[in-house]
């Protein structure tokens, strides 16, 4: 949302009047003090425990589609996150390739959901056998879609086979 919908939605809402200048500048300071993933390592000093989630999410800016990976910590801690235009593998390996190393993120362990541009680049970077492990959510909602297409294709094909019926009646019929 613009600032000036966002002013308009407080006023609506809340009886708040707030100019969508107002916002703009609570909105520019605030982020000019968000720190970078190595300004938090070095200040904050992260006590990471090295199993990292790694997710990714489309989204929408300004009718463009963005994509948003995240790294998060097991300790709760987002380690990295970084935005992209468009989706290519080597930007998921200099994503991950960024928290090993200027990061000196402690891997243990990567999790992931399916994937597979991320899968490889936790091969090129972490290398083949490291530990790689998939939530059982997405595996579970990826059996349900294929339980869910597979009953939507009976129900097509059985749908297509009285279609055909009923045609060789009107056809007989006639």
């Amino acid at each position: 949302m613009s600032f000036r919908v966002i002013s308009k939605r407080l006023k609506e809402r809340f009886a708040i009047k707030i100019s969508a200048g107002y916002l703009c500048k609570i909105f520019n300071e605030t982020i000019s003090k968000v720190k970078s993933s190595i300004e938090i390592k070095q200040q904050c000093q992260p006590q990471w425990e090295g199993n990292l989630t790694v997710d990714e999410k489309m989204i929408n800016i300004k009718g463009q589609k963005k994509i948003s990976l995240i790294a998060k910590d097991s300790s709760e801690d987002i380690v990295h996150q970084e935005l992209f235009d468009q989706i290519e593998q080597d930007r998921y390996d200099d994503f991950l390739r960024f928290i090993k190393l200027r990061l000196n993120y402690p891997f243990k362990s990567i999790t992931t959901d399916l994937d597979p541009m991320l899968a490889k680049a936790i091969k090129t970077v972490l290398g083949e056998s490291f530990p790689h492990q998939l939530p059982l959510k997405n595996t579970l909602d990826n059996i349900y879609r294929i339980v869910k297409y597979q009953t939507l294709k009976v129900k097509l094909n059985k749908l297509q086979r009285e279609a055909e019926n009923k045609q060789k009646k009107l056809s007989l019929e006639l």
